[in-house]
């Protein structure tokens, strides 16, 4: 059943028990889960402002809510793997221009080495994207900061 078609209540208590469930997989199992996990989420055009990070909503109450899109779907799969106890540090967004599959994304890059969100629903290495970072974002304790780069 996809997660995302639950009411607000039950969505949000699905997505903390695959929180919960991702502690028994290993580092690149729980990314491929996450991954597939995100990819049910229903997607419209455009959810929120990617210039103002600080007025993005909580995770929780972009759950609530249920407005994704290409790109408020990796903050979800960034909260996803911070919530099931991974250090901020490992993750960081980014907003990216790929050269290869000519579009602009946000991806969540994990120990500079994996990708979220570039490719629908799976995992990729990062070295082989073609890309360039047009903004970075780290979550730091109270919300998401753009780092300077």
């Amino acid at each position: 059943m996809n997660p995302f078609l639950l009411p607000s209540g039950e969505r949000l208590a699905d997505w903390r028990h695959f929180r919960i469930s991702l502690t028994a997989f290993s580092d690149r199992q729980r990314y491929t889960a996450v991954a597939s996990y995100w990819a049910q989420a229903p997607l419209i055009k455009l959810a929120y402002d990617l210039d103002n990070c600080q007025g993005w909503p909580s995770i929780w109450e972009m759950i609530h809510a249920n407005r994704w899109c290409r790109n408020t779907v990796a903050i979800g799969m960034e909260a996803t793997l911070r919530l099931a106890d991974m250090s901020p540090d490992r993750l960081s967004l980014r907003l990216i221009h790929d050269r290869k599959i000519e579009d602009i994304l946000v991806i969540l890059l994990i120990d500079d080495h994996w990708v979220l969100n570039y490719d629908w629903g799976s995992l990729r290495v990062s070295s082989a994207t073609d890309h360039y970072i047009m903004r970075e974002w780290r979550f730091t304790g109270r919300g998401y900061s753009t780092l300077d780069g």
